[in-house]
């Protein structure tokens, strides 16, 4: 009965030792100083290339026409300064969440939706002057994205919270009429 006595004695003041070591300030004289070295690597810390923006910037910065479908609530705007650049506006409408990106691109390029998805259901069209769109829904359709180019642009739309081709080329066609 001793042993055991002194054995959880013993575990109850390293814990606490320990616990003490943990929240103990540490003054600048005990830090160690870094050592420059002129043969290491640079360092793999990128900053964010998304800036938000407002709507009125998004639409100067892109020279293009962001317009939020009627009732679209909790809107954020901004730029991923990336090459090419990617303007995006985010809004939740009737209960489901749409981003809708665009970039100015020589031809449909879906990589600048962001998503990447186990699609069930994949479709290939035309807009109404000829101009390529597709659209991929997820197997239980939660999510999607529908894509379209006209006029050196990639436009997509992504929606969450049940999604349908037929809701997303609605919400696109608020931003590009000729879809």
């Amino acid at each position: 009965m001793k042993k055991l006595t002194a054995i959880l004695l013993a575990l109850g003041c390293m814990a606490a030792l320990c616990g003490c070591y943990s929240t103990m300030p540490i003054t600048e004289t005990d830090k160690p100083t870094p050592v420059a070295d002129a043969t290491a690597e640079p360092s793999a810390q990128v900053t964010s290339p998304v800036r938000e923006v407002n709507a009125e910037e998004l639409c100067t910065e892109s020279g293009l026409t962001f317009v939020m479908p009627m009732n679209a609530e909790d809107v954020h705007c901004s730029v991923i300064d990336t090459e090419p650049a990617v303007y995006q506006m985010s809004f939740t409408l009737k209960g489901k969440d749409y981003t809708v990106r665009a970039a100015h691109t020589d031809a449909l390029d879906e990589s600048i939706s962001g998503v990447y998805e186990t699609w069930a259901t994949v479709g290939d069209g035309a807009m109404q002057n000829g101009d390529p769109t597709c659209f991929y829904l997820t197997k239980d359709e939660s999510s999607g994205v529908y894509c379209c180019y006209t006029d050196g642009v990639t436009w997509c739309v992504y929606m969450t919270g049940g999604a349908s081709s037929a809701e997303m080329e609605s919400v696109l066609r608020s931003f590009v009429p000729s879809l």
